[in-house]
């Protein structure tokens, strides 16, 4: 064993201040970094949240349109005018659920996809039903949009709850 001096002394002190200056920044960097992963989560999770909230309440619209369109087409009111609206709102649909197809897991996918395949059929009817005689293909239409709509609506809502 070697004898006890002060030149030992001082390196082992020397080494000591270096291993806590070293662990410091090693736990320092690991509490950064947890730190930023649930944030990144957090982050997620709110964005997920708000692009729900979105997307239950854009229905809103597009439902005032149908009532719309009824009356006008019952009435003999302005039909191009609902028509054109209803396009519109279909292809803010369209776009609105393309946003949710990146945000959500393929699982979802095929839900989104229905539901985009019941718009694009529905907004296929709109032309056509421009009497209450000839409405029909546009209301099954709309029941798919409604049906496909409530399924999507209902997974994505529980998808967020899941990861709350």
């Amino acid at each position: 064993m070697k004898p006890f001096t002060l030149e030992r002394l001082k390196s082992g002190w020397a080494n000591l201040g270096l291993s806590l200056v070293l662990s410091a920044f090693v736990s320092a960097g690991i509490s950064n970094y947890v730190t930023y992963t649930k944030d990144m989560k957090v982050q997620a999770y709110i964005a997920k949240t708000s692009r729900v909230m979105q997307f239950t309440a854009s229905g809103d619209v597009l439902f005032a349109l149908v009532g719309d369109y009824i009356r006008a087409v019952t009435s003999e009111g302005d039909v191009a005018s609902v028509q054109a609206q209803m396009r519109s709102e279909i292809a803010k649909e369209m776009r609105l659920t393309d946003d949710l197809k990146t945000m959500f897991a393929k699982d979802y996918h095929l839900r989104i996809d229905a539901y985009q395949m019941a718009l694009q059929e529905f907004g296929k009817t709109i032309p056509q039903a421009t009497s209450p005689t000839s409405m029909r293909p546009w209301v099954e239409g709309f029941g798919r949009v409604f049906d496909s709509r409530a399924q999507l609506s209902t997974s994505l809502i529980h998808a967020v709850e899941l990861n709350s």
